[in-house]
């Protein structure tokens, strides 16, 4: 039959070695194959998987960030308010995997890292790490590189930015902490598991609402009066509507 592989030919034509299509499957990733006798037949939509898969390694999302957006493609869920919406940006927190960026692509993200001095700001904070060929980088949070860059082509200091990203590290690993210790409380353990499993996405968009609402709530008024998203926004109408 036409587009139909083993999984040595499925292999071949993805350049994905068998070794890492099993364990995909294994992670729920991937379908398991259709059975023909004793042999597993991957069809093109196996293909296609695989594909994707490697596209968002590419974009940093972590093999179980995938999985969560696999999960709502399968279920029929939207999978738009997953991922993003019409402009392609991130409308929910998903689990980031570290990223190798070479130095060209560093330069391309940050222009401002061409300066060494600034390059050891960020390597200090942490969002960097240098690795040991000296021509690429380690980056641990795309996100937050993404966030420093916009702040710097805008007109702030690196060091400034990075200050913003290690302030941010430093309270949510106090947070992560509090947090476990909270759930170490729920039993029986294994609960707990399936809990962390089902949520994650959840406790994700809720750690960003909160802190989106916090941040609103903690700005002087003449600062929410220009920013309107989400709950900084609710608490320029709040002030509006008692005002009245």
């Amino acid at each position: 039959m036409e587009d139909v592989f083993t999984i040595d030919e499925l292999a071949v034509v993805t350049g994905v070695p068998t070794r890492t299509i099993r364990q995909y499957q294994t992670l729920g990733l991937l379908s398991p194959p259709l059975r023909v006798g004793r042999v597993g037949r991957y069809d093109m939509s196996h293909r296609e998987r695989l594909g994707a898969i490697g596209r968002l390694q590419d974009r940093g999302y972590s093999l179980a960030g995938m999985r969560d957006l696999f999960d709502a493609w399968d279920t029929g869920r939207e999978l738009r308010a997953v991922i993003g919406g019409e402009d392609g940006q991130p409308q929910a927190p998903v689990d980031e995997a570290s990223m190798r960026i070479s130095n060209d692509q560093l330069l391309v993200a940050v222009p401002a890292f061409a300066k060494p001095a600034n390059r050891r700001i960020a390597v200090g904070a942490g969002l960097l790490t240098p690795a040991a060929d000296k021509q690429s980088w380690f980056v641990r949070s795309p996100a937050a590189l993404a966030m420093v860059a916009d702040l710097v082509v805008n007109g702030v200091s690196v060091k400034r930015a990075v200050a913003l990203y290690t302030h941010m590290s430093t309270v949510l690993e106090t947070l992560g902490r509090d947090v476990a210790t909270e759930l170490a409380m729920i039993e029986p353990v294994e609960q707990r598991a399936a809990l962390l499993q089902r949520n994650r996405p959840l406790l994700g968009r809720t750690v960003a609402t909160l802190l989106i609402n916090a941040v609103g709530n903690a700005l002087p008024t003449a600062d929410t009066d220009r920013i309107r998203i989400g709950a900084i926004e609710d608490r320029h109408a709040l002030r509006i509507a008692q005002q009245s």
